[in-house]
């Protein structure tokens, strides 16, 4: 090893025992803030759409919000070039802000209908019979995972979206087919592939197994069933950050289809987690949050969760957008969840920081040129001036000094 490297291993070596502590605080961050807040919106804007959109006509109703979710869903596909190349790029800060967060707050309106459509639907017309979710949500799994895309099932808090300004608009679809292309025609049957036959089987897992945990834990008590879920949802979660690391090795060490295999099996694990917490979350709030006024325990969660998460530049973890592949990144990535919320402030002020000395350095230095640059024929005579008083005072001669050095030297 070379002796160079080893202050910057060091270094590497202090820094990454510095973020532990911060990845801990990202989980439960991620856990105890951001999670909650997410099932709290859905939980609001979800039960305000079965009050306000043909309460009387629950099907009708489902088919309200699948026709809005979904057209709405495939108009940000269309148009997230278009916005970042314009509202992206917008200078003024409150002009972006407000332009962000009213995006996000249609957006996630958007989610929570289309969602909302595909899962009445389903009840409608295949029931909630215990054979016929556990038929569906296995082809449903089966089919996610020959296309590579089991892991959109995640969700909070295995995953948190930080409203950062870059490529804030922008989200990949199925088959990478970028706004603008050349074929129109193929980025948008792009878009609608990724709504509708990916979103809506990521849809049907939920609901499948969200009614799977209806049917088997406590169904007769319905506080009991959501206190377990819950006390199971942070378990598995748990267990599943924990796990991270293991998982990490492992797809750095296979390759094909064992690393997918091990991957997929890990995504899986996470998501019941998840899964159970959602429910517990959900649930609770039903049992406990105004349950005598349930039209305003509604509109709290709905306005409250989405101005908190808001203000915590972590709106976007509402949006259910996006395709993305199963060991898509390289070696171990592929099983490492986004949950840096407080990493990535920590990184950015150091970034800021580190631009800002950088600057004031460059400034300093161009200062320095121009006035040195000023004043430079002057303070040549100045120092030539200087410098023969000062052999004067001395009584020091030019011959006598030049033989001193001659006879020193030899």
């Amino acid at each position: 090893m070379s002796w160079r490297a080893r202050p910057a291993m060091r270094r590497a070596a202090a820094e990454q025992q510095t973020m532990w502590p911060s990845a801990v605080l990202d989980v439960l961050f991620s856990c105890l803030v951001v999670a909650p807040c997410v099932v709290g919106y859905w939980r609001g804007t979800w039960a305000l759409a079965e009050h306000y959109i043909t309460p009387q006509d629950q099907t009708l109703s489902a088919w309200i919000s699948l026709c809005i979710g979904c057209a709405s869903h495939l108009v940000f596909n269309f148009v997230q070039g278009l916005l970042q190349r314009h509202v992206g790029t917008w200078r003024s800060s409150v002009a972006w802000l407000l332009a962000s967060r009213l995006y996000t707050a249609f957006f996630s309106f958007a989610c929570v209908n289309c969602w909302r459509g595909v899962w009445q639907t389903l009840e409608h017309y295949t029931g909630s019979d215990l054979n016929a979710l556990m038929i569906t949500t296995t082809a449903a799994i089966l089919a996610l995972a020959v296309m590579r895309t089991l892991r959109n099932i995640a969700a909070p808090p295995f995953a948190i979206v930080i409203d950062a300004r870059p490529a804030y608009f922008q989200f990949p679809t199925m088959f990478r087919v970028k706004p603008g292309s050349k074929d129109p025609a193929l980025h948008t049957l792009d878009c609608v592939f990724s709504v509708f036959v990916v979103g809506s089987l990521v849809v049907i897992v939920w609901r499948g197994t969200w009614g799977i945990l209806d049917s088997i834990l406590v169904p007769e008590h319905e506080d009991t069933s959501a206190w377990l879920s819950l006390a199971i949802g942070y378990g598995v979660t748990a267990i599943g950050f924990l796990l991270q690391v293991p998982a990490r090795i492992a797809c750095d060490k296979l390759s094909g289809g064992p690393r997918l295999l091990v991957a997929d099996l890990y995504q899986f694990l996470c998501f019941c987690g998840t899964v159970n917490l959602w429910r517990g979350v959900w649930n609770l709030l039903n049992i406990y949050f105004l349950p005598e006024k349930p039209l305003v325990s509604y509109w709290v969660t709905h306005w409250v969760c989405l101005v908190v998460l808001m203000i915590l530049c972590c709106g976007n973890s509402l949006l259910v957008r996006g395709v993305y592949i199963d060991g898509e990144e390289e070696g171990g990535q592929c099983v490492v969840f986004q949950v840096n919320y407080l990493r990535y402030h920590y990184k950015e002020k150091r970034r800021r920081q580190a631009a800002a000395a950088q600057s004031q350095g460059h400034a300093a230095s161009e200062k320095r040129k121009d006035a040195e640059a000023a004043r430079g024929p002057s303070m040549a005579a100045a120092a030539g001036a200087v410098g023969e008083n000062h052999l004067h005072h001395h009584h020091v001669h030019v011959p006598l000094l030049t033989h001193t050095m001659r006879d020193t030297i030899l």
